[in-house]
């Protein structure tokens, strides 16, 4: 198995002498060599078994070189890889964290998600202009811009996340980054909602239906 991955964005990269590896626009290794042993952690080669062609996945690798036998050769060990997030979930914020680094030496730095995350977030990405005008926090448009500056590619348009209620039970939203609505799915049928105006979050309201959604949390009154 040889996967072979074409490289849209360097999110980090760093060449630490004048013989250091340039950068490229692909990226290949072999799972395992001719003898069948393994050149990858056991994790990492279940990740990677389980993408599929065109899926967008963070990949992150060391450069160095390795003697054998008399003889040296570039060494390429994966530190981490796995499939970009959806745009809004949990695990895409963590992942957006780690390409903009909000935390500092020590570990301090905003809970993920939070208001003061997206202002830091967008600070580090500049996805607000110097008089802070781009788009409202919380909103489709601010994370597929977020999601652009960050990854260097498109978010996919709908996304669907599910939230753990207090009560034990599970929502799942659709959300339609293009069109600007979101769809709960509750037991008794599925309810899709516009954008509305609000001060903080993101609010989903018709009639008497409404859906708040704030950095990884969610608010609908059932």
């Amino acid at each position: 198995m040889v996967p072979s991955f074409r490289i849209i964005k360097y999110v980090k990269y760093e060449k630490r002498s004048a013989y250091g590896e340039p950068k490229s626009d692909q990226f290949v290794f072999t799972i395992e060599d001719n003898m069948a042993h393994s050149n990858v952690r056991r994790d990492i080669k279940g990740i990677v078994a389980s993408f599929k062609k065109g899926d967008n996945v963070l990949l992150s690798w060391n450069h160095g070189h390795v003697t054998t036998d008399g003889g040296s050769g570039p060494a390429r060990p994966i530190v981490k890889v796995e499939k970009i997030a959806p745009a809004g979930t949990q695990a895409w914020m963590e992942q957006v964290d780690r390409v903009v680094g909000t935390w500092d030496a020590l570990d301090h730095g905003p809970t993920i998600g939070s208001e003061q995350w997206m202002i830091a977030v967008n600070r580090k990405l500049g996805v607000h202009d110097a008089d802070g005008h781009g788009s409202d926090l919380h909103t489709g448009q601010w994370r597929s811009a977020i999601h652009r500056k960050a990854f260097g590619l498109e978010p996919e348009s709908r996304i669907v996340v599910v939230y753990h209620l207090a009560d034990g039970k599970e929502l799942r939203v659709t959300y339609d980054n293009l069109r600007q609505t979101v769809t709960l799915h509750t037991y008794q049928k599925d309810i899709t909602l516009p954008h509305a105006v609000f001060a903080s979050g993101a609010r989903y309201a018709a009639g008497d239906e409404e859906f708040w959604n704030k950095g990884a949390y969610a608010i609908y009154p059932m």
